[in-house]
């Protein structure tokens, strides 16, 4: 039976490149970045169907009994898509900003960290993103005043880029460690999954 987080890795690329609802994003806009809502809250401000969504994304869960209402909380997921829309980024570019923060140290205000070897985070994604997506990626974020590019293909947070990832500090730390996780998951899917995995590969400059 195929592995859980091997269907997670493909259904969060998937929805974090296409769901772009504003109703969706006010409401998770409300919760972040810990924050929760009662069943009631969350039905006078957005529809049933958005709800719906947002919980077949994975973006919130429901905690407490349906029948008594409960309320409803934010995922790391949902963190991560809010993330791409406070700073204009696509998952892909928030993945890189979060692994050059990594790096950076968190020592925003300290002087300039370590830079970031971009091809690090081609290794990882190497099955999922093409090198022309995450060139074009770490370009944007350079555009965006972030990050500048150094020689030898390394990236390096401007002061901007480390106070904005330095605002959202857990957020950032989170999705590093999920970037981590990646090249473990792949290769499960390598084992369990190996067509899927083909087909994703493939496909990956479409990501």
């Amino acid at each position: 039976m195929p592995a859980e987080p091997c269907r997670d890795l493909v259904d969060m690329i998937k929805r974090m490149r296409y769901n772009r609802s504003s109703g969706m994003v006010r409401a998770l806009l409300r919760l972040y970045p810990d924050r929760w809502a009662t069943s009631e809250d969350m039905r006078a401000s957005v529809s049933h169907c958005t709800i719906s969504k947002m919980l077949a994304a994975k973006y919130i869960r429901r905690i407490g009994r349906k029948r008594l209402g409960g309320w409803y909380e934010i995922t790391d997921r949902g963190r991560f898509f809010v993330l791409c829309r406070k700073l204009g980024l696509t998952f892909l570019g928030l993945c890189i900003l979060a692994e050059a923060y990594a790096v950076y140290g968190c020592r925003a205000g300290a002087g300039p960290g370590p830079d970031y070897p971009v091809c690090d985070i081609m290794d990882i994604f190497d099955r999922i993103y093409s090198k022309k997506s995450i060139q074009n990626e770490s370009s944007r974020l350079c555009s965006a005043g972030l990050a500048v590019s150094v020689p030898c293909h390394m990236l390096r947070l401007t002061s901007k880029g480390a106070e904005k990832a330095g605002m959202h500090r857990e957020v950032m730390l989170e999705l590093h460690g999920w970037v981590a996780s990646v090249p473990n998951t792949l290769n499960i899917m390598a084992i369990e999954e190996p067509q899927r995995l083909g087909r994703i590969t493939c496909n990956r400059a479409l990501l």
